[in-house]
């Protein structure tokens, strides 16, 4: 297993599955900048450069730019960048590297070529790189990317690619109290894991400075609390069949009834690695994780539990 830009097993469902996967490897390969959760789980660990060590084209949502970020500091000791990596990796095994260039204005002068974007690596070192379909104003010209060419409602491609009902419609949790009364019987609360302030999603929890900021904690509506005998400040059991988790409770009325959150991307050296909760499990459109789609139960630590 080769793991990069990742760290599946704070960031994955159903974590005791994966780690048990995980352990029955042969060899895991690991290229990382911290001693992540899966980075203690590897073989070896191969340290990666910085994002400000290397040159690289940068592109996200939510803008239309493409940015040249410039390398602004050599990398220390043995750290590689990826590409340095995969380099070293095409020598080792006897590829044929004709395809994959060493330098990085090359990599970089090919992608733009490659893409069609109507500049230069050279005008990019002088301003950002804005794409010439950008309009201020979405769909200004009431063209949409659909079947139909307008906004759809009623969408037959949905019910054609996914099998779903072509309108807006509300589908019960798989987890639910209508839909597995039994479990819910079991794990009467509704688990969320938000996006936190101090962290994007497992990243920065390596920040003592960022960690002093916040503790992991379990957030309560008061009622709940109370009928479990849970006073704020309390350490707490958070369980269901998967794992348990254990937090300090943060009680009061900033979450609704019948709901419980632990903020998200927590390592498990924290104790609070949330995805031990939740099952592995498709959403119904767009092949993505079922993350909240999960019950527990919370009860207060015995002294023997808080140890632990």
């Amino acid at each position: 297993m080769w793991v990069e830009r990742a760290n599946p097993v704070t960031s994955n469902p159903n974590q005791g599955k994966l780690v048990k996967a995980m352990r029955g490897l042969d060899f895991i390969v690991c290229a990382e900048q911290f001693m992540t959760d899966t980075a203690v789980m590897s073989d070896i660990v191969l340290p990666v450069a910085m994002f400000a060590e290397e040159d690289d084209l940068i592109y996200s949502y939510g803008h239309s730019f493409i940015q040249l970020k410039q390398k602004a500091v050599e990398s220390r000791g043995e750290c590689k960048t990826d590409k340095d990596i995969y380099y070293m990796l095409g020598r080792r095994f006897g590829f044929d590297m004709k395809y994959l260039p060493k330098d990085d204005e090359e990599i970089l002068r090919s992608v733009i070529k490659a893409s069609g974007l109507k500049t230069t690596l050279e005008d990019m070192r002088e301003e950002p790189y804005l794409f010439p379909e950008y309009s201020e104003i979405a769909f200004a010209d009431l063209k949409f990317p659909t079947p139909s060419g307008r906004i759809e409602f009623y969408s037959e491609g949905l019910k054609r690619d996914w099998g779903i009902d072509p309108l807006p419609v509300y589908s019960e949790p798989i987890e639910s109290r209508y839909s597995s009364p039994e479990l819910f019987n079991k794990y009467p609360l509704i688990f969320m894991s938000a996006h936190p302030r101090e962290r994007i999603h497992s990243q920065f929890t390596e920040s003592e400075k960022l960690s002093k900021l916040s503790e992991p904690v379990v957030q309560m509506h008061r009622e709940d609390a109370q009928s479990r005998g849970i006073k704020n400040g309390d350490t707490v059991r958070v369980f269901n069949d998967r794992g348990e988790v254990f937090v300090k409770a943060q009680v009061g009325s900033f979450i609704i009834k019948g709901m419980v959150n632990i903020f998200e991307g927590w390592w498990n050296r924290t104790g609070a690695g949330v995805n031990i909760l939740n099952e592995d499990r498709d959403t119904d459109i767009g092949y993505g994780t079922a993350y909240h789609n999960c019950l527990v139960e919370v009860q207060k630590a015995d002294e023997k539990e808080q140890a632990h």
